[in-house]
């Protein structure tokens, strides 16, 4: 039986376990915070079930789901696997080995994870400030609308999320109890993130960065070199693993995809605005796009390119774009920044916005990124000043936006940000309900004004957000048209598809699955002259110039 005055301490995310009301209080409150999280995140997957967002496939969650099947059937054989960003089909392929080819399973257990991020959330930033504070940021990620809408979806931030989260815990833990399998931990958690989201790399640098200082400053040469040498194997563990996969597969040496290249140019370009839109000549498809651009290369340059070299190629061309520009390059930059902190959600291949009609739980005023950013900013200010602890989410956000910014900005590549931001935006309310109790008006007035012009700032129309936010509407519509094709309803199919075409109407892929629709309907003209208008868009399409070639035998 342990007393109240007991020395000794049971812990629950460091929360000791003693009769003292407060601290039971707080206990209550988290573990409602987290059912509360589970129970409205299995709602929306319950509501989605029959519906395209968990029925249908995305584009990208389409390629991630046959790479996890390809895992299963032929190992790492597969050669495909180094076009896209594959750690996210290993755990997708885990699950289908357990519960066999079901997406439920995969959203019932991102829908557990993300319940896990909101302790992990609490407990790194009642590290960083308080328990207060921690329980707002996980109630706040709670009724984040748009990580709901993640966690019942095939693509991986929910699992991005996790994952950087659980890294920065065990910084947060090496750093408290100075023991360096926390810092192999974290490196192998973010090392994990990386590859999941390449970007994240920026993150690993700054966090090597920064316990390479701190340790220098704390301990002797011999320890300090411990800590480092510690974190880094995590890293190349990871990273060697699945570079030595890629090898094994395809004989490319990197541990990322060879997506890295032309993604760097489609933010980088002459004809770039600081989101993606699809280069001229190029498949829309996430795997697609990657052989074009393959191809495209070697046509250009003349020379039979491997993968990595093609990557390589358009990773120089937007470089060279920088060098000869840099006065284009500034204000392409300065675009990037905007969109970063802008309210709009910019998509990639599915669009949370058009989703909410789908699920009546969407349609409720769940906290977005234009409430949220507005009190982050704010937070970030009185942490720099007031909270040492507080370098690791900043230095998390900090490496995310520089990251996202270095190539182009969507609602996915942004969000692994947001865990972080709420905290601070939870520092911000918390300070701000301590001044209104000390009757400080001073700080309240100039908060207040801050926060209005940051709301203003960060929500007020703009063209070029505008512009972002309907850029990849068009693949949208053509998620919807594939999703009610696969289910026999062609009629919704053709209308989704004439719906991509208003907003995308250079989108062979569109016309391709047209034409199959017409000539289910035994409409061959019709069929035919939707090919023909796919090849003139992309005269490369091998799909389109079989489906052509059958139709005329």
């Amino acid at each position: 039986m342990i007393q109240a005055d007991s020395k000794v301490k049971l812990h629950y995310m460091n929360i000791p376990f003693v009769k003292n009301p407060e601290i039971k209080s707080f206990r209550v409150i988290l573990s409602s915070i987290f059912i509360w999280a589970l129970l409205i995140r299995l709602i929306f997957i319950i509501q989605s079930f029959n519906t395209p967002i968990l029925g249908g496939l995305s584009l990208d969650s389409d390629m991630y789901d046959k790479f996890a099947v390809t895992l299963l059937e032929d190992g790492i054989t597969d050669k495909t696997q180094i076009y896209g960003n594959s750690f996210y089909s290993y755990f997708l392929a885990g699950i289908y080995a357990l519960f066999g080819l079901n997406h439920l399973p995969v959203a019932l257990i991102q829908a557990f994870l993300d319940s896990i991020n909101c302790l992990l959330v609490f407990f790194i930033a009642k590290y960083c400030f308080n328990r207060t504070t921690g329980l707002m940021a996980a109630g706040i990620y709670a009724l984040y609308g748009l990580v709901i809408f993640y966690s019942g979806i095939i693509l991986p931030p929910v699992l991005t999320i996790f994952l950087s989260l659980s890294g920065a815990a065990c910084l947060m833990k090496g750093l408290d109890k100075q023991d360096n399998r926390f810092y192999f931990a974290a490196g192998i958690s973010l090392a994990a993130t990386a590859l999941a989201q390449p970007h994240f790399s920026a993150v690993i640098l700054l966090v090597l960065e920064w316990i390479s200082i701190r340790q220098s400053k704390r301990e002797t040469f011999g320890p300090a070199l411990k800590t480092v040498g510690a974190f880094l194997l995590g890293v190349i563990l990871i990273l060697g693993l699945m570079a030595w996969r890629h090898y094994a597969s395809a004989g490319v040496s990197s541990p990322f995809a060879v997506q890295r290249g032309i993604n760097f140019y489609i933010g980088n370009n002459p004809d770039a605005h600081g989101y993606y839109r699809t280069p001229e000549g190029m498949a829309a498809h996430p795997i697609k796009i990657v052989e074009s651009s393959i191809e495209k290369a070697r046509k250009i340059t003349g020379h039979d390119l491997s993968p990595a070299e093609a990557s390589q190629y358009w990773m120089g061309q937007g470089m060279t774009f920088l060098k000869e520009h840099p006065g284009r390059a500034i204000i392409l930059y300065l675009k990037k920044l905007i969109l970063f902190w802008r309210a709009e959600e910019i998509p990639s291949s599915i669009d949370f916005n058009l989703s909410k009609r789908f699920t009546p739980l969407l349609s409720l005023p769940f906290i977005n990124f234009g409430s949220m950013a507005p009190l982050a900013l704010i937070g970030i200010y009185l942490a720099w000043r007031q909270h040492r602890r507080a370098q690791i989410p900043v230095m998390f956000v900090s490496g995310l936006m520089l990251a996202v910014i270095l190539f182009f900005v969507n609602e996915r590549y942004r969000l692994p940000a947001v865990p972080f931001l709420i905290m601070f935006a939870a520092l911000a309310l918390t300070e701000g309900w301590q001044a209104f109790k000390r009757r400080d008006k001073n700080n309240l007035i100039k908060g207040t004004a801050a926060l209005f012009i940051l709301v203003l700032l960060i929500n007020r129309p703009l063209a070029l957000a505008s512009a972002a936010k309907t850029s990849n509407q068009g693949t949208h519509y053509f998620n919807l048209g594939v999703t009610y094709q696969k289910q026999d309803d062609l009629r919704a199919a053709e209308t989704a598809y004439q719906q991509a075409l208003s907003l995308c109407p250079d989108y062979p892929d569109v016309f391709n699955n047209l034409g199959l629709i017409y000539e289910t309907r035994g409409q061959k003209n019709r069929a035919r002259q939707a090919y023909r208008k796919a090849l003139t868009l992309d005269p490369d399409f091998p799909q389109a110039q079989l489906n052509l070639q059958l139709l005329d035998q």
